[in-house]
């Protein structure tokens, strides 16, 4: 975390993983730092709103002129490719449903998002719970 700042929103939370060695998926070579994406996630509740993450992503480049990976983006557990939420959102919002009878219009605004990302969510989420079973 590098800083935490409240909105008319809700909370905001800036942060960025340290700096690391990660190798190139494609050759195994060590890949150099390219830059850094700014991804914005919604998060659990807090202080009664919500909370965004905005996390600085590392880009790695591959150096090996033959290699068909150029750029590589950090993955990290928080979330998945592409996400609008947290994982840990996500879990807490179908523990609600399950377990509480929330509805999911409640909880998309508690969340700051829209019913049909949190519906989303959950239904992923629910799918892997049951394939648990």
């Amino acid at each position: 975390m590098t800083a935490v700042a409240q909105a008319a929103t809700g909370l905001i939370v800036h942060g960025q993983t340290a700096q690391g060695l990660t190798g190139c998926p494609a050759c195994g070579v060590a890949a150099v730092g390219h830059r850094r994406r700014r991804v914005r996630l919604h998060d659990i509740p807090c202080c009664g709103g919500p909370v965004r993450l905005v996390r600085a992503k590392r880009l790695w480049q591959c150096r090996v002129g033959l290699c068909p990976t150029t750029v590589v983006s950090e993955q990290h557990s928080l979330a998945g490719k592409r996400a609008i939420l947290t994982n840990r959102a996500i879990r807490w919002a179908t523990d609600a449903v399950e377990k509480c009878d929330a509805s999911v219009s409640a909880l998309s605004h508690q969340l700051g998002v829209s019913w049909r990302v949190l519906l989303k969510g959950i239904e992923t989420e629910g799918r892997r719970r049951v394939g648990r079973l």
